[in-house]
């Protein structure tokens, strides 16, 4: 699967001067293509219906694998003791 994705979490570090707050969380854009007028696209071209199926399934995909990722997060942050004040 290509990503096009990332998961960017940061957690305040107390120890480095960080003020207390809640765990945040941002999607990147890691993968793109663009063309000769400036536009970005985080898909191929798509020629047909399939193909564009297809792409709207894997991005779906990667997005869900994301949303995964910062439930595990989350909840380990909430088992360590940490309450997160942006839920």
């Amino acid at each position: 699967m290509t990503y096009n994705f990332g998961l960017d979490f940061a957690e305040p570090n107390l120890e480095k001067g960080d003020l207390p707050g809640p765990v945040r969380m941002q999607i990147s854009v890691k993968a793109h293509t663009g063309d000769a007028r400036g536009g970005t696209f985080i898909t191929p071209v798509c020629v047909s219906m399939g193909d564009f199926t297809r792409q709207l399934a894997r991005l779906r995909a990667e997005l869900y694998e994301l949303e995964v990722q910062a439930n595990r997060i989350f909840e380990a942050h909430e088992h360590s003791g940490k309450k997160n004040d942006a839920s």
